[in-house]
């Protein structure tokens, strides 16, 4: 939605290892749902479920799926932040010492239909 109104399921690299985390930002309410560490040499795969009334997010290491949590999709439309009307989904990377370089691979959005 805007920089007060959006969800993040983000790799965070720091001295303890590199981190899968869901952040949940509503208004001026900011909460870290789930913080999992993962190993560096494993392939993972970050996943979003789209539904009606909530996104899910998940985590997939090692053919390991886990359930980081949910957001429900109101707080993220105009029927709590007002003047959208779309969904938007994006992937960004930030580097505070500019050393370290992202890599997007592979990235696919599927679509499916509820009946």
């Amino acid at each position: 939605m805007d920089e007060d109104h959006h969800y993040d399921l983000a790799l965070q690299k720091d001295s303890s290892g590199t981190h899968v985390l869901l952040r949940l930002c509503i208004g001026n309410i900011k909460s870290v749902e789930a913080n999992i560490t993962i190993h560096t040499d494993s392939y993972v795969t970050l996943y979003v479920v789209a539904q009606k009334q909530n996104y899910e997010f998940f985590l997939k290491e090692n053919d390991h799926l886990v359930s980081l949590g949910f957001g429900l999709t109101r707080y993220l439309s105009s029927e709590v932040c007002g003047g959208f009307t779309g969904v938007m989904m994006g992937l960004y990377a930030h580097c505070l010492d500019e050393k370290n370089e992202a890599v997007f691979k592979n990235f696919k959005c599927q679509y499916k239909q509820d009946c």
